[in-house]
């Protein structure tokens, strides 16, 4: 089973992003899911102190080349999980990202979102087909998931 992972990246530095995904990608791996994620193959911008929304001017970087392929990953996916917590600024790649989910039928989206986030809406609420409070129960959730338990 394929999974999208999004997560906070804008205003974060490289490596607690990396950390996240590698992390989050380990787990699930084990648990035998198929991961995608937004930083696959951008070992390039390993010198980021910051992470910034757009300008980037490296092939894989550029703003069309981060918006095409993450939707595209999104909509190969058959879950699509985006993490809310640890935001630091809105992030309209991570709605964008859910909205995809949302728009495409074949698509489980689930979201981890804390009330007290900035990213707590009623669009966003609405779009996922389930909502957690917080990332262990996201991927206690998941392990079921898989596992096919009650």
């Amino acid at each position: 089973m394929k999974i999208y992972l999004g997560h906070a990246i804008s205003g974060l530095d490289y490596k607690s992003v990396e950390e996240y995904y590698t992390e989050t990608n380990s787990y699930l791996t084990a648990l035998g899911y198929e991961v995608l994620h937004p930083m696959t193959a951008k070992g390039t911008l390993c010198t980021e102190k910051v992470f910034k929304s757009s300008g980037y001017t490296l092939p894989v970087t550029t703003d069309k080349a981060i918006t095409r392929r993450d939707i595209w990953m999104v909509l190969r996916s058959d879950i699509t999980y985006i993490n809310f917590e640890g935001t630091v600024e809105k992030s309209a790649g991570m709605i964008a990202e859910l909205t995809a989910g949302y728009i495409t039928p074949t698509v489980h989206t689930i979201i981890t979102l804390p009330k007290d986030n900035i990213h707590y809406h009623a669009f966003i609420l609405q779009m996922a087909d389930i909502v957690f409070d917080s990332h262990d129960e996201t991927l206690d959730y998941l392990l079921k998931l898989i596992r096919k338990e009650l």
